[in-house]
C-alpha cells in the first residue's frame, strides 16, 4: 500500500479512534497487500500478500518441480498414475 493512499497516516487521530472501535477490521486494513498495478485500470491489487510481497496471482505460488527427482515425485502423486 502506498503511503499516500493510507488515510491513517493523513489523519492519525481518526486512525486511532477507528483502531479502538473496530480492532479486527483495523488489523485487516493494516495487513500487507499485493499492490501489483493493473494495466487496464492502473488500480493496485488488494489481495493479501504472501511472504514475497505479492499475492498468489502475481508471483506467490510455486511454478512446479525443477529437478528430475521432483518431477518424478509429482508424477507419482497424480491420481491417474497411482496404482
Amino acid at each position: 500500500m502506498d503511503e499516500s493512499d493510507d488515510w491513517t497516516l493523513r489523519y492519525p487521530a481518526l486512525g486511532a479512534l477507528y483502531a479502538q472501535a473496530h480492532p479486527q477490521q483495523y488489523a485487516r486494513l493494516k495487513q500487507r497487500r499485493c499492490g501489483a498495478h493493473s494495466r487496464s485500470t492502473g488500480m493496485p491489487c488488494k489481495a493479501k500478500a504472501l511472504g514475497n510481497g505479492r499475492c498468489r496471482f502475481h508471483g506467490g505460488l510455486s511454478t512446479g518441480p525443477r529437478t528430475e527427482a521432483g518431477k518424478r515425485a509429482a508424477l507419482a502423486n497424480l491420481r491417474q498414475f497411482r496404482k
